[in-house]
């Protein structure tokens, strides 16, 4: 069983270095130390977390209630917490001073273990419905009452969720693999995390079982995959000398969803892995009927639309969704939303995370039949030849969608970047970008846009003209994809 004490002494070492390497090293070392039986609590804790993301899970206890824990737990007055909580600005070295001049100790305590530790935070975490409150601060004061002033620290930033360790997700990666496996190995340790986005599961498995182990951790229904996010190049040229031959999308400004479909149960979920399913019922509503296997996970972006319009709304609208537990009917009608489909990560049995853009794209076109409020972001002319632009070589230039060009205030859509390997046909663009000041057929048409540095170009044909904005500026976004999924 390990004390609580030795996860400390690294925190504090971790705590005053910036290096990376560093902390990773001492990482290693911790974990070394960390029976199997305590090495995802310990993974967790270093997070900040008690259980993944995606659980939602959280402690709840607001720092004020932690204020009143500390001045309960050591008898110290109210308005000194609070003075040294000004002074400090750290609840943890607030602890950390209230626990040393405490006025009354406890007549028994025993040393805090890893185990004692997150069974009380879990149990806070858990706590619900009426007198939920005065049982959390019960179950935080006795934690605090048997911990020293340097472990009182890390329990209540944990509380708070304010570690200060500077340790991202990534670096925790890095120590499991040179921990449990090899350097070489640790694509396949951050591939684990991706795909289960849970660090704690790939401990567990990766320490009894070695790195082959985690072969049996793969993409599961309603466990989401951690979102795949774009990397961002200057040009257009930069961007096709990289990936070749590609497929361009609007980007649209919404919320990304991941929807986990099955014939009996349909989850929603965020880019941050927060279960989103009871704030849109309308997404989960279209999935019902616009879904046709059996198990599905699919990508997109959820972009409010005016009802009376078919407008798409600013991402506030749709912002204004997120976390209502109130009005959520009345809310679908007044501000619905539209998903845009673009990926599809599980069909059936199969992973689909490891398979090239264009067959992941064609497994959605056929899970898929688009209704209204759902599409997979074709419309019904682009299979129409008059609606086909021309091919370019690299990419075939298409129509988007009627309602994607509508978009208020002029505003422009930015494009996504996806290689392919076969004939990669593009849904969603107006006609193109290009870099320069060239003139094209209708003066019109020309709208000088200005891309990330120093990069400028043209957008050009909008369909009847709806992305006007009498000369000003276009926001012009591209973004680079690699894919392949982590």
């Amino acid at each position: 069983m390990m004390q609580f004490a030795r996860v400390v002494d690294a925190y504090e070492k971790i705590e005053a270095t910036t290096k990376r390497l560093e902390m990773t090293e001492l990482l290693v070392g911790l974990l070394r130390d960390t029976p199997k039986e305590d090495l995802d609590k310990v993974v967790y804790l270093t997070q900040g977390r008690i259980h993944p993301d995606y659980e939602g899970i959280e402690l709840g206890l607001a720092e004020k209630m932690v204020m009143r824990v500390l001045a309960h737990a050591t008898g110290l007055e109210d308005a000194r917490v609070m003075r040294l909580w000004k002074e400090k600005g750290d609840l943890g070295l607030v602890a950390q001073e209230a626990i040393g001049a405490r006025r009354q100790k406890p007549l028994e305590s025993s040393p805090l273990t890893v185990s004692t530790v997150y069974q009380h935070l879990d149990a806070i975490a858990r706590e619900a419905g009426e007198g939920s409150q005065e049982r959390k601060i019960r179950l935080l004061s006795e934690l605090l009452g048997n911990a020293t002033p340097r472990e009182a620290k890390y329990v209540v930033r944990m509380v708070v969720g304010q570690m200060r360790l500077g340790v991202a997700d990534m670096t925790i990666v890095d120590a499991l693999a040179a921990t449990f496996a090899t350097k070489a190995d640790r694509a396949r340790v951050e591939r684990a995390y991706n795909v289960s986005s849970d660090l704690g599961e790939v401990a567990r498995v990766l320490a009894p079982k070695g790195i082959d182990g985690l072969n049996e951790i793969h993409l599961k229904l309603f466990r989401p995959i951690r979102a795949m996010l774009a990397e961002r190049l200057e040009t257009l040229e930069a961007i096709f000398e990289r990936m070749g031959k590609a497929a361009l999308e609007y980007k649209y400004d919404g919320l990304r969803v991941q929807a986990h479909v099955s014939p009996k149960k349909i989850e929603l979920f965020s880019r941050h892995l927060e279960n989103i399913t009871v704030q849109f019922p309308e997404i989960v509503d279209g999935l019902r009927s616009a879904v046709r296997d059996r198990a599905v996970i699919v990508e997109g972006e959820a972009v409010p639309v005016d009802p009376n319009t078919g407008e798409f709304l600013p991402f506030q609208e749709v912002s204004r969704r997120r976390g209502r537990k109130t009005d959520l009917d009345r809310m679908s009608k007044e501000f619905p939303v539209t998903l845009f489909t673009f990926d599809c990560l599980l069909r059936g049995e199969e992973d689909l995370t490891g398979r090239p853009y264009t067959d992941r794209r064609k497994a959605l076109e056929a899970v898929l039949k688009p209704t209204e409020g759902i599409t997979d972001g074709r419309d019904s002319p682009l299979d129409r030849p008059r609606d086909r632009r021309r091919e370019t070589g690299r990419v075939i230039l298409r129509r988007g969608p009627s309602s994607g060009m509508r978009r208020p205030h002029g505003e422009g859509a930015g494009l996504d970047v996806r290689r392919g390997r076969a004939r990669v046909s593009v849904d969603q663009v107006q006609e193109g970008v290009q870099r320069g000041a060239e003139r094209y057929d209708r003066p019109r048409d020309r709208r000088r846009v200005r891309g990330p540095g120093k990069t400028r170009g043209l957008l050009w044909s909008a369909p009847r003209g709806r992305i006007r904005r009498a000369g000003r500026p276009v926001p012009h976004d591209v973004q680079a994809w690699d894919g392949l999924r982590r």
